[in-house]
């Protein structure tokens, strides 16, 4: 994933959302700005609502 290394690591498990549980939620990872998480959010559903099934999350 493009700058998923922004948390001093390479875990595409951040941006993943859960209800309940979330890593982006842990008290190490309060540092990340949640405006980042937001645009890559707001990217990717652009390029699903475009593209559709050829591009998935990896390639975003």
């Amino acid at each position: 994933m493009f700058h998923d290394c922004f948390p001093q690591g390479c875990d595409a498990s951040l941006l993943l959302s859960d209800k309940f549980w979330s890593e982006l939620n842990m008290p190490q990872n309060n540092g990340i700005r949640r405006n980042a998480v937001y645009l890559i959010e707001s990217i990717r559903v652009k390029v699903q609502d475009t593209c559709g099934p050829t591009v998935s999350c990896t390639d975003i």
